[in-house]
């Protein structure tokens, strides 16, 4: 597990969707920046012999990261307006008027691979995730975002990476 722990804390931290630097349209909105702030790794992973001395990993893991997203998102606001008043001198009736204002918005959450395991294929991965703070409609548009081809685009090569370390430590 050591060796699990060390490998996810040192890969994942580094997998973002795009290039650094880069920007990325999500749905309408501007993404900025995605970071993994921390990775914690349960689960089991043994080293087994076969006959004749060969050696090969077994693991059955689950990887949960903690990300934030930064992005430029596009906030409703309502605020409400008085009409002018009748020719009697009484009040007039509130009015709601909408305005959109940019914002720099943040998401946090998890990203959850369960079901990594030694006899899975990839395609048969778990993948969950889940926001925990930041403004409701970034939010909203996040969860969206963190679908199976973007964290698959975002962690396959690691995934990979594991599986041909965990043999050469094995071997």
């Amino acid at each position: 597990m050591k060796f699990c722990k060390e490998f996810f804390e040192a890969h994942c931290c580094r997998a973002q969707p795009y290039s650094e630097g880069e920007s990325v349209d999500l749905f309408g909105e501007k993404c900025l920046k995605c970071s993994i702030l921390s990775v914690s790794v349960e689960g089991e992973c043994s080293i087994s012999t076969r006959k004749k001395g060969k050696k090969f990993g077994v693991f059955d893991l689950k990887v949960t990261m903690v990300y934030e997203v930064e992005l430029e998102c596009v906030v409703k606001k309502k605020t409400k307006k008085k009409k002018e008043e009748n020719v009697d001198g009484l009040d007039g009736e509130e009015e709601e008027e909408e305005t959109e204002e940019e914002k720099l918005c943040a998401v946090k959450g998890e990203i959850a691979l369960k079901e990594f395991s030694s006899l899975n294929e990839p395609d048969e991965y778990e993948w969950t995730t889940k926001t925990t703070g930041g403004d409701d409609e970034a939010k909203k548009i996040v969860k969206n975002w963190f679908t199976r081809p973007v964290l698959e685009k975002m962690f396959g090569k690691t995934l990979e990476k594991f599986v041909e370390e965990m043999n050469a430590f094995c071997g």
